[in-house]
């Protein structure tokens, strides 16, 4: 649900800020090196104060700072860029606190952008906000649906907690511990020198939620809020389910919020114009950079250096801002607990509104592990020019007030004026936004006008600008008036009192309520603890290089496999267009009862092959030859405009369906004139989608009847095995007893003698075996015995591929009648020669299937093809240059010197040393079964899957390559071990060193790629040595050098 229909991308969490006027950069469009601007630490050093004592505020509590920064959490979150960039700050060498200690620059990086901005001067960079500009209660909820899932508890509309019970009051409840690790802020604690760990922290709705004890304590009051406003609905709407509960209660959470950040801003700014009970659709709620760039660091200037707890006095704890930023979870709980640190900030006077910042903000705010403190006020002076805000005068003239001058000045500082104008060498249209609304002082003595102008805006447009704003009565969440009326009732103190934290009357951003406010300057504030750690000069150029020579070699890789894509689909389409010429093709259409099931296919009518292609996705694809028959049936579906019957002679129909009645309509015509082109008479019937379902002979059922086909043909193959033993025992007997002789066998036979002999063996019959035969017989279904298979079904019982060569020769051999298919006699009579027949018959059919010529013997070529026919069998591959050298060596041979052919005879001398091998080679069938095998026709299918060929080839890789195979496992095994051993001890077991936080995952890369790249050298130094041995073995220094002795 979008809050701007009209413009989605308005206040949404990555949307650039707003800028209503246009922002200034050095170059105009990015950079921010302003060469005459002085250094910002120059101008904190020179402009703004940090000694004790504070001047404090007589108006405003210390809660009211704290609340600001928590509600910039809510509409504001500026990232680091990516890829870094860095905007950092100069440091004099006689700076009081840094000069002595480091000889460059204090380090800030530059904000997220959009990458497409800041190229040309009519569009400089936009920054993003990561988080919804809204006012939503988004450091409660999460920015993004997967956040606020996990901070579910999924009972009653509550959020998650360590440690609820039903009968216990929920201020002493905590959020769940981040254990699922979701990815908070883990700014290095510069107090200890050490980086939290973010499993151990309570998950909030924000990643800064630890930043400062104020701001946690803040977000544990609201979502203590939440789950009490969850009990109450509860307790109200006993059936309503947890979704609703929670969706409820995060309104009514929100619509509080919403009402409490207006009480905080009256109270800092004075009067707001009322809202109008409508939101103005045309308002862009985004946040304004001026806000960004300055006014928002406007609540540190009112941050003391101490948060007092309790009731204040000096036995109560008091905390250090300093030594507790990222640090909150722990050292609030050290001071007695969220409650003790909101009562003590409502009780506690603010620091003055002036030029005076307290020292733990100016001189020891965080920092990185290389610069552990920085001066948050020059960061403030920084991320302004980091985001383009235009100079004070420029912003002023804006929004139409009177530009300031030299004159001006001072009047505004009498001691400060001349310093002013010497930083800026004299321009006052220089002066900067941040500067100089920090300067001047409003009205009332406060907060500047220009800076209340931005700010009220801001806000007002956050407010009329939001279609959920809780007041909008067109907001279409239901919130009733009653409920409305509260909310408007409801203040900070109401949601402090029902979570047990003592605080006075009135309201808590004011001291008005208050008898006498606690005064930080009383106490001694202690030291800021921790080292002081600086950064120093490194060159990042080593580190990139063994970073960037893999990334070269899989550039190399990359950029010739995109070339050969390149070419191989250049040849597609070339090919694509020649077929495109004499083919029609039609593309998604839905193929009914596959042996996939349902499947998408394109059907593709080649009028020069003459052949109908069924192609589906994955490269699987059905050709049926138009050519081979004489007479096709097609059938349309009257009931179902869209579906087509193809029955197709001796094999599986197509039963198809289009996407439309047109389509179907089409592709008939279509294939009648394609059939009347290949002689075919197709014959067109009309049916309702029961009959056409019920004569439909598709994949799956031609599935099952293969099955059936095969599986009779092993079990007869069995049966003859059993039935020729018992011939044996039968002669046996007789020959024993005279009455009949041995076989006759004819010595002068002739290879294709014995192949034709042997492709049609005829079994001798005995009585008995003739009853065997017949009973055998009668069990076979006619269906099964009238099947024959095509040349995919045959490769497939085989377990090959129909494109191997094998294939193309075997399958003329066993189609004695040449017409295109294998009967159920054709594929008994090969299989009972290939598993049982005897040598010299096996020998004969493999070399009459490569005498091409049939001349009676095998040319060169001819052996060549058979060598590479057979490694093709078992995914083996040989070099053209290897082949050449086993032929010349084959024929070398003393027996077959001076012979350029093989006659049968002088192949069966070459093979008759594998006779016993060849003798009990069987073919195997998809299921990897040998024929041979005595065992019940009980398989559930012969036939095989294309993934299961497929797995097939990568076995017989694998059996061929095993030795290879190892070797290369074992050594990336060894490679990844060391990077990985590497990688880890330098992201999480390096931390000490501090150089993972100078140069972060790139230094783990770097050690890993060297412990790899040291491992390899010895291996590259052997092969080099191996090598250049093998080349002088091949020169004359063989004669002098002794290399091949030990």
């Amino acid at each position: 649900m979008y809050n701007n229909p009209s413009n989605i991308g308005w206040g949404r969490a990555g949307s650039p800020l707003s800028h209503p006027i246009r922002p200034q950069y050095a170059d105009g469009t990015s950079s921010a090196a302003f060469s005459h601007r002085p250094s910002a630490r120059d101008i904190s050093l020179s402009l703004f104060r940090d000694e004790r004592p504070v001047p404090l505020s007589e108006k405003y509590t210390a809660l009211l700072p704290y609340f600001l920064e928590f509600l910039n959490h809510d509409i504001l979150q500026l990232r680091a860029a990516c890829p870094p960039e860095s905007v950092d700050i100069s440091v004099s060498p006689g700076d009081p606190l840094y000069g002595n200690e480091t000889s460059a620059e204090m380090p800030l990086d530059r904000a997220q952008y959009q990458h497409h901005s800041g190229v040309w001067a009519d569009f400089p960079r936009q920054q993003i906000n990561s988080v919804t500009s809204w006012i939503d209660a988004s450091q409660v909820y999460g920015v993004s649906k997967g956040w606020t899932d996990i901070l579910r508890s999924g009972s009653g509309g509550k959020l998650k907690t360590s440690g609820e019970t039903e009968s216990g009051s929920e201020n002493t409840a905590y959020p769940a511990l981040n254990r699922w690790g979701v990815p908070l802020d883990t700014n290095m604690k510069p107090h200890t020198c050490q980086y939290p760990d973010i499993k151990k922290q309570y998950l909030f709705g924000d990643t800064r939620s630890n930043f400062d004890p104020g701001v946690y304590s803040l977000h544990w009051l609201m979502f203590s809020e939440h789950n009490n406003i969850a009990r109450n609905l509860s307790k109200r709407y006993p059936g309503m389910n947890d979704k609703w509960m929670f969706d409820k209660s995060r309104y009514l959470t929100i619509a509080k919020f919403q009402k409490i950040t207006f009480d905080a801003l009256e109270t800092l700014l004075g009067p707001i114009p009322a809202y109008k009970s409508s939101y103005n659709p045309t308002l862009n709620p985004g946040i304004n950079f001026l806000y960004a760039g300055a006014v928002q660091f406007f609540f540190l200037t009112m941050m003391p250096d101490l948060i007092l707890t309790n009731n204040c006095t000096q036995q109560a704890p008091h905390l250090r801002l300093c030594n507790t930023m990222w640090d909150a979870q722990t050292t609030v709980a050290e001071a007695g607990g969220p409650e003790a640190v909101l009562a003590g900030l409502s009780h506690q006077k603010a620091a003055a509104i002036d030029n005076h910042f307290v020292s733990d903000i100016r001189s020891y705010f965080y920092g990185p592990r290389h610069w552990t403190r920085r001066d948050g006020v020059a960061m403030a002076i920084q991320r302004g020019r980091d985001l383009g805000v235009p100079p004070l005068n420029t912003v002023l003239q804006y929004y139409g007030q009177k530009p300031m001058t030299w004159d001006d000045w001072k009047s505004v500082l009498p001691h400060g004026a001349a310093a002013l104008k010497s930083l800026y060498q004299g321009d006052v249209n220089q002066v900067e936004l941040f500067v100089g609304g920090m300067l001047l002082r409003g009205k009332d003595g406060g907060m500047s006008e220009i800076f209340k102008r931005i700010m009220r805006d801001q806000f007002v447009s956050l407010r009329d600008g939001d279609r959920f704003w809780y007041l909008n009565n067109y907001n279409g969440l239901g919130c009733t008036g009653d409920e409305i009326v509260e909310i408007n009732y409801t203040t900070l103190r109401d949601i402090l009192i029902k979570n047990k934290v003592p605080v006075p009357g009135g309201n808590v951003f004011s001291q008005d309520g208050i008898k006498s406010a606690c005064d930080s300057n009383n106490l001694e504030p202690g030291p800021c603890e921790g080292g002081m750690m600086f950064h120093f000069d490194y060159n990042t150029a080593p580190y990139a290089i063994p970073i960037l020579i893999p990334l070269f070699v899989l550039f190399t890789v990359f950029l010739a496999v995109v070339v050969n894509r390149i070419m191989w689909y250049r040849l597609r389409r070339r090919s694509k267009k020649d077929e495109e010429r004499n083919s029609c093709e039609w593309g998604r259409v839905e193929e009914l009862q596959s042996r996939y099931g349902d499947r998408v296919v394109s059907i593709t009518l080649d009028s020069t092959a003459k052949t109908l292609i069924c192609k589906a996705k994955g490269g699987q694809q059905k050709v049926i030859q138009w050519r081979k028959m004489t007479r096709v049936h097609v059938v349309s579906c009257t009931d179902c405009k869209v579906t087509l019957l193809i029955c197709i002679p001796k094999d599986y129909d197509l039963l198809l369906r289009f996407s439309s009645a047109d389509m179907r309509a089409q592709f008939t015509q279509a294939l009648e004139r394609f059939s009347e082109g290949c002689n075919v008479t197709t014959q067109s019937m009309q049916m309702d989608k029961k009959d056409v379902m019920r004569v439909a002979k598709t994949e799956a059922h031609r599935q099952e009847l293969v099955d059936a086909f095969l599986s009779s043909v092993f079990s007869e193959m069995m049966t003859r095995e059993k039935v020729e033993e018992d011939i044996l025992v039968e002669e046996e007997e007789e020959e024993e007893e005279g009455v009949v002789e041995g076989p006759q066998r004819d010595p002068e036979a002739t290879p294709r003698q014995v192949a034709r002999r042997v492709s049609s063996p005829e079994l001798p019959t005995t009585p008995h075996s003739l009853q065997r035969r017949k009973s055998k017989a009668s069990g076979v279904e006619r269906s099964v015995m009238e099947c024959e298979l095509t040349r995919d079904e045959f490769a497939a019982a085989l377990g090959l591929r129909p494109q191997q060569e094998f294939v193309e020769k075997i399958f003329p051999m066993v189609d004695r009648d040449n017409n295109g298919t294998i009967s159920y006699r054709e594929f008994l009579n090969f299989m009972v020669v290939y598993s049982s027949g005897s040598f010299s018959n096996k020998l004969s059919l493999i070399f009459n299937m490569y005498d091409y010529d049939q001349s009676g013997s095998l040319s060169v070529a001819e052996v060549k093809s058979m060598i590479r026919s057979m490694l093709e069998i078992v995914s083996a591959s040989i070099e053209q240059e290897e082949l050449n050298q086993l032929i010349r060596s084959l024929f070398e041979l003393e027996e077959f010197q001076a012979k350029t052919e093989l006659t049968f005879e002088d192949f069966q001398a070459i093979m008759s040393r594998y006779e016993s091998d060849i003798s009990r080679a069987q073919i195997k069938g998809a299921n990897g079964a040998g024929t041979g095998l005595r065992k019940t026709a009980s398989c559930k299918s012969f036939t095989s899957l294309p993934l299961q060929n497929r797995g097939l080839e990568i076995k017989r890789y694998i059996e061929n390559n095993r030795l290879q195979i190892f070797y290369s496992i074992m050594y990336f095994l060894a490679i990844s071990f060391l990077f990985v051993e590497r990688f880890i001890t330098y992201s999480r077991y390096k931390f000490h060193t501090g150089y993972p936080q100078l140069l972060g995952y790139s230094l783990s890369f770097t050690r890993g790629s060297a412990a790899v790249m040291m491992f390899n050298f010895p291996i590259f130094l052997l092969l080099m040595c191996k090598n250049t041995l093998t080349h002088l073995r091949r020169t004359f220094l063989k004669r002098f050098i002794p290399i091949d002795s030990n």
